[in-house]
Formats: C-alpha cells, sequence, structure tokens
C-alpha cells in the first residue's frame, strides 16, 4: 500500500502538467475554432440540395467536421469533402434516411419522393426545402446563403462577400455581348458521332440568359427537351454545345472550367464543370463564361 501511495506522489506533478497542457490545448483549440467561420456543432447539415452545397463548398466549409453528408454529383473538388457520400439523390432509399444522424438539418431541393421520406423521420431532424423551379440563379444564389445563416457561426464577412461577388457576376452579364449565334446546349458530352439526348432549354444557366437578354428566347416553359435532326437542320450554323459536369474536369484538381472544341467544322464544343448542372451560384459563373467566349465581340 505504501508503494502505491509513493508511485502517487511521485506521479503526482507529472499528472498536473499534463492536465494543464491538456487544458492550454482545449483553450488554444476553442479559440482558434471560435474564431472561423464554421457550422454550428449542436446542429450538423446533410445537403441534398445543389444551391446548398455550392453555398458551403463556397464558404469553405467542405472540411467542416459538422458537414455530414452530401449528394455524389456535389463533390465539385477531389479530397475537399470527407463526410458521408450520398449516391441516390432524389431517389434516396428508405433506410439510408433512418440513418441520418439525429439532430441533423437536412437541406434538400424540392421533391415529392424526398419530401415524403424526410417527413417520415421529421421527429429526429429539421427539413429545410429549397425550391429551386422556375428560379433566377441570383436569387438561389442568395437564398442558399439567407438559409444557412442559422446554422452558422462567425460566418458574417464570408456571406457577405459572396453577395458581392455574386452581385459582380450579375452586372459583368448584364455588360457583355449578347450571344454572337443560337446555340443548342445539350445535357451530357457530344462526342465524334453522336449528341446526348436531351437539350437543355428554360432552365439553369441558360434560363438567366434568356431572364437578361442575351440569348435566343426559344425553348420557354421547356427545362428539357429531346432534340431532332430537324432541330438542327433549321438552325445550320447554330453552335452545339455539351454540358458536362465531371468531378476535377478532365484533367486537374481544380474547380475550374475545360472549353473543348470537337471540330472546327461542325461548330460543336465541350464545356466541363463540376458544378455546371447544380442550380444555384455556380449558374452565374457559367453564364459569364459562356458569354466571354461566345458574345458578340
Amino acid at each position: 500500500m505504501q508503494r502505491v501511495v509513493d508511485v502517487v506522489v511521485i506521479m503526482a506533478p507529472f499528472i498536473k502538467i499534463f492536465f494543464i497542457s491538456l487544458s492550454f490545448c482545449f483553450i488554444f483549440y476553442t479559440k482558434i475554432f471560435a474564431g472561423t467561420c464554421h457550422i454550428k456543432p449542436h446542429k450538423p447539415i446533410i445537403s441534398f440540395s445543389g444551391p446548398i452545397s455550392t453555398a458551403l463548398f463556397q464558404l469553405g466549409l467542405y472540411k467542416d467536421p459538422h458537414l455530414k453528408g452530401i449528394l455524389s454529383f456535389h463533390q465539385f473538388v477531389e479530397g475537399e469533402f470527407s463526410g458521408k457520400i450520398f449516391l441516390g439523390g432524389i431517389y434516396l432509399s428508405k433506410r439510408e434516411v433512418q440513418e441520418l444522424q439525429k439532430g441533423s438539418v437536412v437541406f434538400y431541393d424540392a421533391s415529392q419522393n424526398l419530401k415524403k421520406l424526410l417527413e417520415s423521420e421529421k421527429e429526429k431532424l429539421t427539413i429545410q426545402e429549397i425550391d429551386t423551379r422556375n428560379r433566377d440563379s441570383l436569387e438561389l444564389a442568395n437564398e442558399a446563403l439567407n438559409k444557412l445563416t442559422d446554422f452558422l457561426d462567425n460566418c458574417e464577412e464570408q456571406l457577405k462577400a459572396m453577395k458581392i461577388k455574386y452581385q459582380q457576376l450579375v452586372e459583368k452579364i448584364q455588360s457583355a455581348s449578347i450571344l454572337k449565334q443560337n446555340i443548342f446546349f445539350f445535357m451530357g458530352e457530344i462526342t465524334a458521332n453522336a449528341y446526348p439526348e436531351y437539350l437543355v432549354g428554360d432552365d439553369l444557366f441558360i434560363k438567366y440568359l434568356m431572364q437578361q437578354s442575351k440569348m435566343n428566347k426559344k425553348f420557354i416553359g421547356l427545362p428539357y427537351l429531346p432534340w431532332s435532326a430537324k432541330n438542327l437542320r433549321e438552325n445550320p450554323d447554330a453552335l452545339k454545345m455539351g454540358l458536362v459536369s465531371r468531378l476535377n474536369g478532365r484533367k486537374g484538381k481544380i474547380l475550374d472550367f475545360e472549353l473543348e472544341e470537337i471540330d472546327k467544322n461542325s461548330n460543336r464544343w465541350n464545356l466541363y464543370h463540376p458544378g455546371i448542372l447544380v442550380p444555384g451560384a455556380f449558374q452565374l459563373e457559367v453564364a459569364s463564361f459562356v458569354l466571354n467566349h461566345f458574345g458578340k465581340k
């Protein structure tokens, strides 16, 4: 018994130093964490919403440990997010929804299927719907930031900076020249021998360009539609562009646009960007990029 007491007496100073050091580490970590933009720890976020995922990414919160899950097509840069990746989109399984962490704030883009699934777990989740249908890209981008405000700490400066950036993009779009020719935008990659099945009509950045009178209002009311040979025959000089959402584009590990000319004789291009088909703030960037490259000089 005396030996045990002696050991305790000898170890006491070391134990005291250990706990003091631990306390300093905790205080230091708390101060650093408190001084950065972050998700509130007691309100972890799961995003099934394009505008929300885009906003979180642009705010630098994809590495935040309290962002618990995103959809697979919301991976904008490889390795940026290390939480749970959901593959199902609007077709998530009931089991996946039942396994969502209690107390989570779940954002989703309006969908009857997903709404029904999530509301079956409304006792344990905070559910936030984002209606992306027939919405202006700037309006959606700002709404995403506003919706996130209550679930973030110390992000006031970042939120303000993002709204300024969005407004600057809008002003750049408004001052740009209109597109110099008709463009058919295809949902997917154009190859040497084939076009994707669908055209993008009155949706995404194309809807915004039409709202700003920067392109021909050809497909109002039709978000997506199958193309036909007749479309192309009636517009022989039209440019054809494939919109391709691909992680890291085709080459690098940065979030950037890649424009590929398929051949010089048929006016066919592919435009690559990981967020090109995601509603929200990225659509302002796509609109600006397209006008910059294909607007009248």
